[in-house]
């Protein structure tokens, strides 16, 4: 586990906010970190029993803990060796035992000698219990992988941006282009895959 920095939240309700920031992020490192070494128990215990995720759904506390169980294990099986970064740490008090955290983590996953790179975007919110913080929500979203601005099949002039998707992104031609000494309409495709085109 790689812990890439952090950044001060602003809109604090007074004081530093360093320490709290050291505080959470030492809880986040651990939970990477127990999550490389496919530690159930270090990983399941950072949930608050009353807490909730929301990624494909809504899952409460019992179930994310059964299908961290599961994906660990899965994980194990498949050989899979995993480097866990975060970046961009944000942590915002919202009271004296409650802060809001937002983060990206970049997972670096290596299995049958293919990497894999995975960027996502994370906000939670923790609750301290008995002197603990917790998490109590917990709601992550992929964020678009880079692509490349063109590629070989593309048409001369289109440009290629990420899009609403992961894996998405969209082709634009500028309005600009002359065709025959006429003006272009706009033009704009979506598509879900790298190879994709029309």
């Amino acid at each position: 586990m790689v812990f890439a920095g952090s950044q001060n939240s602003s809109g604090q309700t007074g004081g530093d906010n360093s320490k709290l920031e050291a505080k959470i992020g030492k809880v986040l490192r651990d939970y990477y970190y127990a999550f490389s070494r496919r530690d159930v128990a270090a990983t399941s215990v950072l949930y608050a029993d009353d807490g909730f995720v929301y990624e494909r759904g809504y899952s409460t506390t019992k179930q994310v803990r059964t299908e961290i169980r599961a994906y660990l294990q899965f994980l194990a099986a498949a050989n899979s060796k995993d480097l866990y970064e975060m970046e961009d740490l944000k942590i915002l008090p919202i009271a004296a035992d409650t802060a809001m955290g937002n983060y990206t983590v970049i997972t670096k996953s290596e299995q049958n000698g293919t990497t894999t790179i995975r960027r996502d975007r994370s906000t939670n919110v923790f609750a301290r219990r008995d002197g603990r913080w917790l998490i109590v929500a917990d709601h992550t979203s992929p964020l678009p992988n880079p692509v490349p601005p063109t590629f070989r099949r593309m048409p001369v002039g289109w440009i290629r941006t990420p899009s609403y998707s992961s894996n998405g992104y969209s082709m634009t031609v500028d309005t600009n282009i002359k065709h025959g000494g006429k003006s272009s309409a706009a033009i704009k495709l979506t598509c879900g895959g790298e190879n994709e085109f029309g």
